[in-house]
């Protein structure tokens, strides 16, 4: 039997170790395009069945290929996630964010991956340490819309593979600074590199903060949280 708390842990552990290896010295980013990276790039694709990596990894880098999804699926299968244990991984972050929807509406306790919207986010389903939060984004002028109601009408009842843009971040961290609570996250591709992003929730809403906490301004691309039921 797994012990998911240690699994938790290790995801938080892998992402913020990847976060370091994109990180100069002095605290400026590496990024996508600096050859040095390539193999960082061909590790994450390696996580996603069915593509060659290599191929993906060169795309990435040129900047033709999001590799969000694929940081996240390393990020996972590192930490000892399986595909059995419900977290589906892909090249597109509605793969995952879908099969985490099919898991909860199936009620599947064996897969502890379920999909919460944004409202139980504010209400019941806090961001905790290994969550991913879930975005709604613009990709080549066009902003996706998802919802769980626009997800389970589109995917529940059939076995499609889910197309459309999305992107998803790795909570890390839930901490006190400046009187706020503050979730620390790291995401990949986040401007051609890895990186942190924090958020507090002020009178009902996300907001996305510097990272002492001040500088709010409102986030209103999130959509979803994956949650994993076990070591809550």
């Amino acid at each position: 039997m797994k012990n998911w708390c240690d699994i938790k842990d290790s995801i938080v552990t892998t992402a913020i170790d990847e976060e370091a290896t994109w990180t100069e010295i002095d605290g400026t980013k590496k990024v996508e395009g600096d050859p040095a990276m390539l193999p960082d790039l061909e590790r994450y694709w390696g996580a996603v069945p069915g593509i060659d990596a290599h191929d993906l990894a060169v795309a990435s880098a040129n900047d033709t290929e999001a590799w969000s999804a694929a940081f996240i699926c390393y990020v996972y299968n590192t930490a000892g996630v399986e595909k059995a244990d419900g977290f589906i991984f892909g090249r597109r972050h509605l793969i995952y964010i879908v099969g985490a929807l099919r898991n909860r509406e199936n009620s599947d306790q064996a897969k502890p991956f379920w999909l919460y919207d944004s409202v139980e986010i504010l209400l019941e389903a806090a961001p905790a340490r290994g969550d991913l939060i879930c975005y709604n984004r613009y990709d080549k002028g066009v902003y996706s819309n998802h919802s769980y109601s626009s997800l389970r009408t589109l995917y529940m009842n059939n076995n499609d593979v889910p197309t459309g843009v999305s992107h998803c971040n790795i909570v890390v961290a839930v901490t006190e600074r400046n009187g706020n609570q503050i979730i620390e996250c790291i995401g990949g591709n986040l401007s051609g590199s890895v990186r942190y992003s924090y958020l507090v929730i002020q009178n009902g809403q996300f907001m996305e903060v510097d990272q002492d906490g001040t500088n709010p301004r409102a986030e209103n691309d999130i959509f979803a949280i994956i949650k994993n039921l076990e070591c809550s």
